[in-house]
């Protein structure tokens, strides 16, 4: 959302340094002429490549013109110069969230928290790891679809006008629409009514008069139906020219206009704005006694707050802030009341998938609970916001930057009806030191007589699939623990489910004795079935076949604990005769048993090290090393590619991921192999990071495909792999160097 941010908000950072060309950097940032302050910051580390205030600088351009990929790389360069800014650790794992890596977010989240401990931006995401797991799962829940109505230009706000008729903000709207020739072409945000159609796209667009729009930015904006008043965002605006505050930023303001027998009066400012500060956004209640709306106001949590002003006779009282359940330390904007009162906004201080998510909440006896947010599709890792939502019919629109060129368009989304829920849990033991990885717990459906079995994962979570109206109940089959009679979890599946994923909460127990070692219990009982921890599909299992599992178990545990121990012996013997390929592939075969053994993992970097030095290059890796057991080509499956500079997955390449994705849920032996690579522009370390992100992505787009984690390996290598002569130096075409920007797959047995 790039353009919101340019005209609205504008932060600002004194130069702490006397640098030609940092100052000159600062001033041009000032100004948001970000491609010479880019190119002055870079001048400047070119001269101090040590100094993490001048990285620091570079990374906060990055982050304002929307590429996290490069904002990731310099907030970690800063880091690891030796920042004590605790903002970098924050801004690093925005960075990575946008990029779609939660795990290694909320770990800079985490280490945010520990210098911040009272900052609700961390606070959100570390308090459940997996919150994006959640989020995503909301995909069964709405769907949605890009509108036809979206031009290249900004749209970034919708609100009900006459009946079949939406007011909606946008630039140059018109210019789908109409020969752009006989267009006075603009820069700035215009308001337009527009027509609804069945199908709920959008047409006809008419900008309104001259009392609504002026030659700078008009909107967002919120009609009120109870007085037909329409309330309109503005720059501020004296004598024809922009009021410039303190810092150099030009505010907003709210006006009201009112549509007496089909002409808008002229419009009129609001006693609550002032010029040092901005309002904007605003939403006015059904019964047009609440006005909500965004400012940056003294007083504030964080970046900008929502604020509610209460109708008092023609006029408006003192804005009130909706409070600490509500705003954050970060930015609050874009609210929306809807017609039975829940509150919607768009926020990035709450835990969410990335840049601006949309939340809401709703008001009990007079505060306001603890935000929601609306889940995937309708947030993404971009910008998602300026949400209208129909209560009355289930289906609304809102705004999102995620077409990947930085650009605001207008979606449309519905709720669908849910067939099952994703019921998740978490046991762990009152000992930190001992991990319940690995332990299996029994799920019943008590009303269907359904019983499944599951494995804890590494975090001692669990997953199952429920159906409408399920009693559910959930016990740990092992005799050791100190459990009451009944279950460890029970929970009452609603007959019409709105939710497609619920975390049922945490549960701690404890131990009959005391044990003698600390670690994963699994490593020393069974601990065969780490796979099958995630996954959601439900096995239907009599009590006589879970106590056989049972009895079995213990062979189990002896079998894999003597062939773990037999491959460390025989890895040990060829690295000591200095094979060292072949002591790699014996380790990395006793991690399949053991895979969080992190001595053995030492043992593979030691080997691989020791290999490049005797062979000048590296061992071959796992993707090189395996044998493809399905001919992708054949059935029309390629390599995808990536856009210069990107890392998200193109809407053509989804077809070839699918396709993968269909094909391993038919066979769940099967493993892929993934390995990405980038161009030779760009440095190498930035093309290795950005190839790992490429990676990450093709990973992350196959699990919300319903593949588990531990059937996907990647790998990458930046810059090193051309498929052509395009390397360092050699001028190439665009078309010569797209095929380089790619990712490779093979088939592979587990």
């Amino acid at each position: 959302m790039v353009f919101i941010i340019l005209w609205m908000i504008h932060s600002h950072e004194c130069s702490a340094q006397s640098g030609l060309e940092i100052d000159k950097g600062d001033k041009a940032f000032d100004e948001m002429l970000y491609d010479e302050a880019l190119y002055n910051y870079e001048q400047a580390f070119d001269q101090s490549p040590n100094e993490p205030s001048i990285s620091r600088r570079i990374a906060k351009v990055y982050r304002r013109i929307g590429l996290p990929n490069l904002s990731a790389e310099w907030f970690k360069k800063t880091i690891d110069l030796g920042s004590n800014d605790a903002m970098d650790l924050l801004y690093y794992a925005e960075a990575l969230k946008a990029l779609g890596q939660y795990d290694e977010a909320v770990n800079w989240y985490k280490k945010f928290a520990e210098k911040t401990p009272a900052d609700k931006r961390a606070q959100s995401h570390v308090r459940d790891e997996l919150y994006f797991k959640d989020l995503y799962a909301d995909t069964a829940k709405y769907e949605s679809r890009k509108l036809k109505i979206n031009n290249p230009e900004p749209v970034i706000g919708v609100t009900p006008f006459e009946k079949g008729k939406l007011l909606i903000s946008a630039v140059n709207l018109e210019q789908k629409m109409i020969d752009s020739t006989k267009l006075e072409m603009t820069n700035y945000l215009d308001i337009y009514q527009i027509t609804q159609l069945t199908d709920f796209e959008l047409t006809k667009p008419v900008k309104l008069g001259a009392n609504v729009n002026t030659k700078y930015h008009d909107g967002p904006a919120s009609y009120c139906s109870w007085d037909n008043s329409l309330f309109i965002t503005r720059n501020n605006v004296k004598k024809n020219k922009g009021v410039i505050d303190k810092t150099g930023s030009v505010n907003t303001k709210i006006y009201q206009s009112k549509l007496n027998n089909g002409s808008w009066a002229p419009a009129i400012e609001l006693p609550f704005n002032g010029d040092d500060y901005s309002n904007a956004h605003p939403s006015v209640s059904s019964d047009g006694q609440y006005l909500y709306f965004m400012s940056n106001r003294p007083g504030g949590f964080g970046g900008t707050d929502i604020y509610v002003c209460q109708r008092s006779g023609h006029s408006w009282g003192a804005p009130k802030n909706l409070g600490p359940s509500i705003n954050t330390e970060g930015n609050e904007m874009f609210p929306y009341i809807s017609n039975i009162g829940t509150l919607y906004f768009a926020s990035d201080g709450h835990a969410g998938l990335g840049g601006l998510d949309i939340f809401f909440s709703e008001e009990n006896k007079g505060n306001w609970l603890p935000p929601l947010n609306m889940g995937a599709p309708i947030n993404g890792t971009s910008d998602d916001f300026s949400l209208y939502y129909d209560d009355t019919a289930d289906r609304g629109y809102f705004c999102s930057n995620r077409a990947g060129r930085g650009n605001d368009d207008i979606y449309f989304f519905q709720f669908k009806t849910l067939k099952e829920m994703i019921l998740a849990g978490n046991i762990k033991l009152n000992d930190p030191d001992i991990s319940l990885e690995g332990e299996n717990v029994r799920i019943e459906s008590v009303n269907r007589g359904d019983i499944s079995e599951r494995r804890l994962d590494e975090k001692g979570s669990f997953q199952y699939v429920a159906q409408p109206g399920d009693k559910v109940e959930v016990r740990l089959t092992d005799t050791k623990y100190i459990l009451d009679d009944g279950p460890i979890f029970t929970y009452q599946v609603p007959e019409i489910i709105t939710d497609p994923y619920l975390n049922i909460g945490k549960k701690e127990v404890n131990l009959k004795y005391p044990l003698n070692y600390k670690g994963k219990l699994s490593d020393f009982k069974n601990p065969e079935l780490k796979t099958g921890s995630t996954t959601l599909e439900s096995k239907s299992i009599s009590k006589e076949t879970l106590n056989s599992k049972n009895e079995t178990a213990v062979q189990k545990q002896k079998e894999n604990s003597e062939k773990f121990d037999n491959l460390i012996k025989e890895g040990d013997e060829l690295a000591s005769q200095e094979k060292h390929e072949e002591a790699i592939t014996k380790y990395k075969d006793a991690l399949l048993i053991y895979p969080t053994k992190e001595f053995v993992k030492k043992k593979v970097k030691d080997q691989e090290r020791l290999f490049e030095q005797k062979n000048g290059k590296k061992p071959r890796t796992e993707y090189e090393k395996a044998t493809s057991l399905i001919d992708l080509e054949t059935l029309n499956i390629d390599n995808i590619l990536f856009d210069y500079n990107k890392a998200f997955i193109r809407d053509t390449d989804k077809v070839n991921l699918d396709k993968i994705a269909d094909i391993m849920k038919n066979d769940p032996d099967l493993k892929v192999l993934i390995k990405a690579f980038c161009d030779s522009r760009g440095s190498i370390t930035y093309n290795q990071q950005l190839s790992m992100n490429r990676a990450m992505a093709v990973q992350g787009y196959l699990m919300r495909k319903g593949i588990s984690r531990d059937r996907i390996q990647t790998e990458w290598f930046g810059e090193s792999m051309p498929l052509n002569t395009c390397g360092d130096g050699v001028p190439c075409s665009e078309q010569e160097y797209e095929v380089n920007r790619r990712a490779e797959f093979k088939l592979v047995r587990k």
